[in-house]
């Protein structure tokens, strides 16, 4: 893809060149690569919880490893379930963390509309726990806590420097992650059958290898307790699309993108550089005006940019943007 300041120009890889006077990255996500190469196509390894195809070669298994605990692995449980799997499902996350069922509650008071919003990562935990305490000494439910902080993420994230947004991502990401996106009732309620079915266990552990041998996948894990080796009849990696690194992205036109410079890297490290709006800059600072993003690649601008209500409300606004560029009236009002 090349671009000039009125027209951008795509090239596909069978000749096709295609130009336009706006062009929006609306990539989505890519998933990180398999644990280990030697699992990579093995019939027993799901590279994603959503390839029936590899589901339904682990139905008949006796005990399933999913690696990660949020929301991907409560897809592969529903999945498995809807199949007929009466085997066990052992669930690791590094921080042993799992997620919970989403409850109708009404959001919590907005606690941070009487303040300056805080500018670290350290005072923002600082005041979730004090009206976290709050809601459990008032009787109230903490799922209403999210709902009072998630209108205020967008600014939060812009007004942050790189190092508190590195820190946040670092030490408290996981956190946030089960306790804004938890699951829907209809998936939980599976999860809690099984889990009182005695047939799930989940708990802290780091995948450091995957084998295969005659007996199945081998998983090396380290525990709190240490180094552990088990052998499972199939394995499920659930981590989710967790890849918003651009440079460890190997699809091809990631690749061009970046090496073309018409695009650059978010100096987080989350997706790629662009103004609040979403319009992208190069190598050089230069911002497109006809070159957009929304979504995914701009979780670095928008630390929920992968969310579905902010992916709507970005789409609406640009796409108001782009048509008051054509719309003489549109503009004027």
């Amino acid at each position: 893809m090349s671009s000039t300041p009125h027209r951008i120009q795509v090239s596909t890889s069978d000749g096709l060149v295609v130009e336009a006077d706006e062009v929006v990255l609306a990539l989505g996500v890519f998933a990180p690569d398999p644990p280990t190469h030697e699992v990579a196509g093995h019939p027993r390894f799901a590279v994603n919880p959503w390839d029936a195809a590899a589901l339904d070669r682990l139905k008949d298994c006796e005990e399933i490893l999913l690696i990660g605990a949020s929301l991907s692995m409560v897809d592969a449980v529903a999945s498995m379930e809807a199949r007929g799997f009466h085997g066990h499902y052992r669930v690791i996350s590094r921080r042993g963390l799992f997620v919970e069922g989403r409850r109708d509650v009404a959001a919590a008071r907005d606690f941070l509309a009487d303040k300056p919003l805080p500018s670290t990562a350290r005072s923002l935990l600082s005041l979730v726990k004090t009206e976290r305490r709050a809601i459990a000494a008032s009787g109230g439910d903490w799922q209403g806590l999210p709902l009072a902080i998630r209108p205020h993420i967008l600014s939060l994230w812009q007004k942050a420097e790189d190092l508190e947004r590195l820190r946040f991502a670092r030490h408290l990401r996981a956190f946030w992650d089960v306790t804004a996106h938890r699951s829907a009732p209809e998936s939980n309620l599976i999860v809690e059958t099984v889990l009182s079915q005695g047939r799930l266990s989940h708990g802290a552990a780091r995948l450091i290898d995957l084998a295969v041998d005659k007996k199945g996948i081998i998983a090396k894990l380290k525990t709190r307790t240490g180094i552990e080796r088990h052998v499972f009849d199939g394995v499920i990696d659930c981590r989710g699309h967790q890849l918003h690194d651009w440079r460890r992205i190997s699809d091809p036109f990631i690749r061009q993108l970046l090496a073309s410079g018409e695009v650059r890297p978010h100096s987080t490290g989350f997706g790629i550089d662009a103004t609040p709006d979403g319009d992208l800059i190069d190598e050089e600072g230069r911002i497109h005006r006809n070159l957009s993003a929304i979504g995914h690649p701009l979780r670095g601008v928008a630390w929920e940019s992968s969310s579905i209500t902010e992916q709507r409300a970005q789409a609406i606004a640009l796409a108001d943007r782009i048509l008051s560029k054509f719309t003489p009236a549109r503009a004027a009002s």
